[in-house]
């Protein structure tokens, strides 16, 4: 949900120097560009990504209990990296490996300024920076 009140803020005061132009097509573009600078927590990422990620000899080093919880997350489509139980897991299961660090960047992913704001997946269209202007 889009608070207009604070996306007006945003485009008053232009807090990050994005050079928001007067006009509405361009600010919401502007707002919901990728920028590497800006990290979001990711809440959904497919499975696969996370099996990707396993290097053999870290799956290898892995005692059975390890391997059935493992294979049991794999039977999902998506999981949140960032849930506690999913990260409690996979620090137990990997340590300080290259796996490890590998899973722990699939917790964040490059954002727009929109969802520093509003949260992950936020989209400013036309009509909210319309809105946002309206108010006093």
């Amino acid at each position: 949900m889009i608070d207009h009140a604070a996306l007006k803020t945003e485009l008053d005061d232009d807090p990050t120097a994005r050079g928001y132009t007067g006009e509405n097509a361009e600010d919401a573009a502007l707002l919901n560009e990728v920028q590497g600078g800006i990290s979001i927590s990711t809440t959904s990422i497919l499975m696969v990504a996370v099996l990707e990620a396993i290097i053999p000899a870290d799956w290898v080093g892995l005692n059975d209990a390890q391997r059935a919880a493992l294979l049991l997350y794999a039977s999902q489509d998506r999981i949140n990296p960032n849930a506690a139980n999913i990260v409690d897991a996979f620090s137990t299961f990997f340590a300080s490996s290259g796996t490890a660090t590998a899973l722990n960047a699939l917790r964040t992913r490059p954002g727009s300024r929109a969802e520093e704001l509003f949260g992950e997946n936020a989209l400013i269209v036309y009509a909210d920076i319309r809105i946002a202007r309206s108010l006093p």
